[in-house]
């Protein structure tokens, strides 16, 4: 038979057979080794965990095996919120979105899959990342968010008779483009010129993410009519 196998720290020890009196197990005994909990034994090394004893008395182990701490994949590099000026020119749709990195056993590195590896679009969007250490079995995960932008809204000629107020100094995009986020809202400054009733929603305009404006018609304050009778009101 075969003395008591080398015993792996942070495991207790499974076999087919008991020891006899003396303390030997029988030729033929299979023996695994059960991690504690909170360890594994890594997967490439699995296959060397499962023992035999043998006909000259001994077992067919490796040094090579240990119950390892089960850790989950480390964030070391990216998962950072992201703007991207998309400009057509220099940057363009689809714009590549980098996945991070994790650190996983050994100084390896774990594998990572993304919800998606680019933007089409402007706006902000959503990435939502996995990663796995196939060697612990374990996983982790991140989120974060990348925001593509306009340059910005193209300059507009309001009408003569208004003044329009922007939430944004223009300068700051050179004084050619309104940033994106800028709002601008329209007041009639020539006495007897209103902003009609169906226009109001039209009076506070914003640059989207796109780089138009929330709405097109630049063009509202019109002169205030008196209502002149068409008909009726006559002496009969």
């Amino acid at each position: 038979g075969c003395e008591r196998p080398r015993l792996l720290k942070n495991s207790v020890l499974d076999c087919s057979e008991s020891a006899n009196l003396v303390g030997n197990w029988p030729a033929g005994t299979i023996c695994k080794h059960i991690c504690d909990k909170g360890f594994v034994i890594p997967q490439s090394r699995e296959h060397l965990n499962e023992i035999a004893c043998l006909d000259d008395g001994k077992w067919n182990e490796t040094d090579s095996l240990e119950c390892v701490e089960r850790q989950n994949p480390q964030l070391s590099q990216g998962c950072k919120d992201e703007v991207v000026v998309v400009d057509g020119h220099n940057v363009s749709f689809p714009v590549a979105v980098e996945a991070p990195t994790f650190g996983a056993f050994n100084g390896t590195y774990a594998t990572v899959n993304c919800s998606t590896m680019e933007v089409a679009t402007y706006g902000s969007h959503i990435i939502a990342c996995d990663a796995v250490d196939s060697e612990l079995g374990t996983e982790s995960s991140c989120v974060f968010n990348v925001t593509a932008f306009a340059p910005g809204c193209a300059p507009f000629q309001s009408d003569p008779y208004s003044r329009v107020s922007c939430s944004a100094d223009r300068n700051a995009t050179g004084g050619r483009l309104h940033p994106v986020g800028d709002v601008c809202e329209y007041i009639c400054q020539q006495h007897g010129y209103v902003i009609p009733q169906s226009k109001l929603d039209s009076a506070v305009k914003e640059c989207r993410p796109n780089g138009s404006w929330s709405d097109e018609d630049f063009h509202l304050c019109e002169k205030q009519l008196v209502p002149i009778p068409a008909s009726g009101c006559e002496d009969v």
